[in-house]
């Protein structure tokens, strides 16, 4: 098979603990993609720090750190273009979050994906330790947040992740921070830069869906640390994913239903207040805040999503 030049981004954020374990993690990665940028956009200078003192250890790729303003689509915009700017002939755009730890044959396997299925423009990892039965649950089908499928989008604009039980299984969307992409789709679209982050890659995806086949595999399990270090409260997560939805219900509205958003916003926060009372456990009564105002600030016409004014 042809050598494939490809290229990983990896964005970052306050996070100059995970950056390292992740490249020391790399190093023992096989077929690591020659080329490694991080885009990061902390506080401080100590990820930079990081970087510096890891690069000499990376004899199989070069490491390029690159700043940039907050926003994690805005962050991989930069690494697209960082990547197609300084790589001749790049192929491939490998994304990995600071927080995911990949298989050893990852970069392997993905490559070979895309070596036998030109039809193929994204492939995309899974978390492991997920339950693909989490979400098929009879009541979670019924009230619009579930499904027996994995890898698809509901018309409430939950999107279900990938958990493929084949070689190759088609999906509707991918998870961003676990995605490999053909570098000429970003020729026509690119992540949605106004936005800091929820939904971004829903709304990625819907645009390029015609563009060829988007796929997961049972081969590319990887391990997602969830890391809580530099994330919202659980009121946020909850007010920024029901008005990322909301969102995509604007832009795609023969796709994702307003109707749905809103009535599986409702239930939602009855189902976190229910787990609230029967666990006592704070962030349950937090997400149920989140829905309850991303309500309020609808009836209310008050901004619900998280836009950043294009530079």
């Amino acid at each position: 098979m042809p050598q494939v030049i490809d290229a990983l981004v990896i964005c970052t954020r306050n996070r100059e603990r995970q950056i390292e374990d992740r490249l020391n993690e790399l190093l023992q990665v096989a077929n690591l993609p020659p080329f490694v940028v991080i885009v990061d956009s902390s506080d401080s200078i100590k990820t930079e720090e990081v970087i510096r003192q890891a690069s000499p250890q990376f004899f199989r790729a070069v490491i390029t750190y690159v700043r940039s303003r907050p926003g994690l689509p805005h962050q991989r915009n930069v690494g697209i273009e960082w990547a197609r700017k300084n790589v001749a002939n790049l192929e491939l755009i490998h994304f990995l979050d600071d927080d995911i730890i990949p298989r050893m044959d990852y970069f392997t396997r993905i490559r070979k994906i895309f070596g036998d299925s030109p039809q193929v423009v994204a492939v995309g990892g899974y978390d492991s330790d997920l339950n693909r039965n989490q979400n098929a649950g009879v009541i979670r089908r019924l009230i619009g947040i579930g499904s027996k499928k994995c890898g698809v989008i509901l018309q409430s604009g939950i999107a279900i992740p990938p958990h493929p039980q084949r070689e190759i299984e088609s999906c509707e969307w991918l998870v961003g921070g676990m995605q490999s992409v053909r570098v000429w789709i970003f020729d026509y679209a690119q992540f949605d830069a106004t936005l800091r982050m929820y939904g971004e890659d829903i709304d990625f995806y819907l645009r390029v869906r015609d563009l060829g086949e988007i796929v997961s595999s049972i081969h590319l399990p990887i391990k997602h640390l969830n890391d809580p270090s530099n994330r919202d409260s659980w009121r946020e997560i909850n007010l920024y994913h029901n008005g990322a939805r909301w969102l995509l219900a604007q832009r795609y509205p023969k796709r994702i239903s307003p109707r749905r958003v809103i009535w599986t916003a409702i239930m939602l926060s009855l189902g976190e207040t229910a787990r609230y009372v029967r666990t006592r456990e704070c962030k349950y009564a937090q997400a149920s805040k989140g829905n309850i105002e991303f309500l309020c600030r609808l009836f209310r016409n008050e901004p619900v999503v998280q836009v950043i004014q294009p530079e």
